[in-house]
């Protein structure tokens, strides 16, 4: 999703897997090099998500970056990444949420729900019909994971930085300083400055 930031106010769009094209070797993308692609395989510099096999966090980003440009997406000033646990801390902060389809998530489960739960709340078995292939039943499967994936996400950051003035604000700066050093939080700008 695009998160935007601008003279301290941070806005949240909506979030989920991004519809990318993959990529070819012919492609005017950022190109893996040979140990990148005899450790991780090709995808890794073809598929905006499979980039994250590369533990080089700052090189997986700009990578990422160039495949989300090179899909006609607007052009990004850098890449954050977050996880299932740090998620679950900011609903302790913020407090539970409930999806679209009633589940409730929060800080007791978040990560488990994100990391397991939702392949079994929406397993390709609950799509297959008359005249739906297994590929199909993936693919609609998937598609239903991602969106719950998105209103979690979405939900809970929105949340956190909605309410970070009323959150204890000590807290939230913790939460965010042992994620980051637990290496649940990266984050990627182009900018040095930024960087920095």
């Amino acid at each position: 999703g695009l998160m935007t930031m601008e003279n301290g106010k941070i806005e949240i769009g909506d979030m989920g897997a991004p519809l990318v094209r993959l990529a070819s070797t012919e492609d005017d993308v950022l190109h893996l090099t040979d140990e990148e692609w005899l450790l991780f395989g090709s995808r890794a510099g073809e598929d905006f998500q499979d980039a994250g096999y590369i533990p080089d966090f700052p090189r997986a980003a700009a990578i990422m970056k160039s495949l989300w440009e090179w899909n006609e997406y607007p052009v990004i000033d850098g890449i954050v990444s977050v996880d299932p646990v740090f998620l679950q801390n900011i609903l302790g902060l913020t407090g539970a949420l409930t999806t679209s389809d009633g589940t409730v998530v929060d800080e007791t489960n978040a990560a488990e729900m994100l990391s397991n739960t939702v392949y079994s709340l929406f397993p390709p078995e609950m799509y297959q019909g008359e005249g739906v292939d297994m590929y199909q039943t993936l693919l609609l499967a998937n598609e239903r994971q991602n969106v719950f994936f998105g209103e979690v996400a979405t939900s809970a950051l929105e949340g956190f930085f909605r309410n970070i003035g009323s959150v204890n604000i000590l807290k939230a700066v913790q939460v965010l300083g042992e994620s980051i050093a637990d290496k649940r939080v990266y984050m990627w700008v182009t900018n040095p400055d930024e960087q920095a």
